[in-house]
């Protein structure tokens, strides 16, 4: 899980026609907006699009972003501008790039939004924790909706959404999950890694290890307590699993941010 700086959050409803928006980057600021409602023509890095309804637009520090409103009917968007502590490569981390995208799940990333901007606003006890897992979430979400969906993807999707709220369980169980859609266990994981870059199995492995880095370097838990938290069977099987996907091991993990 990457840490960010969250500099603004916010929801706005626009009325009025030929409403023009430019967006105020500093150089390290990357930029998020949702339209979940409205029309809109966007000048992107000298490139011009019409949008409409559930599309949304990422923005790195170097691009150049305007946006005119268009048509009668209100326009809702959602923003945020953040800075994440580690720059390079941030986008490809979530296998996003900076760009306008058309969105196929709309309620689902509205309902992330909403909810990343009531932390954003109300700031509740362990905010700093609550906030960048609800960033991280809302990352993944704009992932997963921007790709092209297939036969099964809305089905598949709603499976994987599934997972990313049961990621503490010790494993997941595959067969069942490909027999909701009547799928051969095989054919489920293929359609998964084909959308999600990951087989299933892989893929809840990645969430584990994520917020694993994450509270390494970001809490006070013990490793103990993480590797009992994340649903591993014991530290030992953790600390295999955690350096065969990171190169190091949780201790080292630690240590190296600490020193940072």
């Amino acid at each position: 899980m990457s840490k960010v700086r969250i500099l603004s959050c916010g929801k706005r409803v626009l009325s009025r026609l030929n409403v023009s928006i430019t967006t105020p980057f500093n150089k390290d600021c990357f930029c998020i907006i949702f339209m979940p409602l409205g029309k809109a023509v966007v000048s992107f890095n000298e490139h011009t699009y019409k949008i409409k309804s559930c599309s949304f637009i990422i923005a790195s520090p170097e691009d150049l972003l305007s946006i005119t409103l268009s048509g009668k009917a209100k326009t809702t968007l959602y923003y945020t501008q953040f800075i994440p502590e580690e720059k390079e490569n941030f986008l490809n981390k979530y296998k996003l790039e900076s760009g306008v995208f058309h969105c196929c799940s709309e309620k689902e990333v509205r309902t992330a939004f909403a909810f990343f901007l009531n932390e954003f606003m109300i700031k509740s006890e362990f905010y700093v924790l609550r906030i960048n897992s609800l960033f991280t979430q809302l990352m993944c979400t704009l992932s997963e909706s921007r790709l092209s969906p297939d036969l099964h993807f809305e089905q598949v999707r709603k499976l994987a959404s599934d997972i990313n709220r049961e990621f503490r369980s010790p494993s997941i169980d595959v067969t069942s999950y490909a027999s909701k859609l009547n799928l051969s266990k095989d054919r489920f994981s293929v359609i998964f890694k084909k959308n999600f870059g990951y087989p299933p199995h892989q893929y809840h492995i990645m969430l584990k290890i994520k917020e694993a880095e994450f509270l390494l370097k970001y809490s006070n838990l013990s490793i103990g307590k993480i590797s009992d938290y994340l649903g591993f069977s014991n530290q030992l099987y953790f600390s295999t699993v955690y350096k065969k996907h990171t190169g190091e091991t949780p201790s080292q993990t630690r240590k190296s941010s600490a020193k940072g």
